[in-house]
């Protein structure tokens, strides 16, 4: 994310190789949402109408930090701070902030843990954003189905004017909610996939993950709030069900949170960060198959985060 040529002293990046925000562990969510924002609106268009990416990065007393923006016409953000000063600047379209219309050439500055929020104009808005550390929070201040609903519904309202060639469109349109019932369609063909890849050397496996405190819409979801899926394979073939079983070779519990904290990242950037959960495992862990390792980073390719960014 740094660049290269730093030996130099000068360090050059390109949009291009820029990777998402939420791949980069740089903004971290903080606070929480009602669960039944995520399960009873519909996020497609709004997960499909930002694409905000790292351009530089660089840690250390000096540390700096520039992120690209963009929103598409008439995306509304929800209100928000961060735990880092920012200084905004338009690259084009424009930025509405109450009766202010922040043009292209044109910026802001928000002090850290101040409250804010701003929609894009008829054309959309791209922004740049400097700060002066590599490592800061999201707090969305907008917690509830009421408050959630007209930022939801602008999205939803203005997906006609995005155009087929955007530049978001194609960031998170693919994306799914972790535990409903795409991610479980998504899991049940990754699953079978790699069955098949692997039959040579796989035996039969039963596996059971189970959620405790998980919101409506979770797959699976029973008594106590309790969640999950299943799977059985026969070393050839791979069944995924959702619910909680109880006669399998492994079974995992753990709170839907924390699993939903890692699951829209790869394995390796979940131990660099520290950020393993532990869950309570029933069962032999030495028979889970090597695939399972596969299966949660293609997953987490799919996966949406929990806080819609920004």
């Amino acid at each position: 994310m740094a660049g290269t040529g730093e030996s130099t002293g000068i360090t050059f990046y390109t949009h291009e190789d820029a990777p998402l925000i939420d791949d980069t562990g740089m903004m971290t969510p903080v606070g929480e949402i009602d669960p039944e924002v995520f399960s009873n609106l519909d996020f497609s268009a709004y997960l499909a109408g930002q694409r905000v990416k790292a351009l530089f990065g660089r840690a250390g007393e000096d540390a700096v930090s520039l992120v690209w923006a963009r929103f598409e016409p008439g995306f509304r953000l929800p209100r928000h701070s961060h735990s880092a000063d920012c200084l905004y600047f338009v690259v084009s379209g424009e930025a509405i902030m109450g009766n202010r219309v922040i043009e292209a050439g044109n910026g802001f500055f928000v002090k850290a843990d101040q409250p804010y929020t701003y929609r894009a104009g008829d054309n959309g808005v791209v922004v740049l954003e400097f700060r002066t550390t590599t490592s800061f929070d999201i707090d969305v201040r907008d917690t509830t189905v009421a408050q959630w609903t007209p930022i939801v519904q602008a999205t939803l309202d203005n997906q006609h004017r995005w155009t087929a060639t955007s530049t978001v469109t194609d960031a998170r349109q693919d994306k799914v909610v972790f535990g409903g019932e795409q991610w479980l369609d998504l899991a049940r063909e990754t699953l079978q996939r790699l069955v098949k890849d692997n039959a040579s050397g796989a035996g039969s496996f039963a596996f059971c993950e189970v959620w405790t405190d998980a919101p409506p819409g979770t797959v699976g979801l029973g008594a106590g709030s309790r969640a999950g899926f299943h799977l059985r394979s026969n070393g050839k073939e791979c069944d995924v069900q959702a619910g909680e079983v109880d006669d399998v070779d492994v079974k995992m519990v753990l709170p839907y949170e924390a699993a939903l904290r890692t699951a829209p990242l790869h394995l390796a950037d979940v131990a660099a960060r520290g950020e393993i959960p532990t869950p309570e495992i029933i069962g032999d862990v030495t028979k889970i198959p090597a695939y399972f390792s596969v299966l949660h980073d293609e997953l987490a390719d799919r996966t949406a985060p929990r806080i819609p960014p920004r």
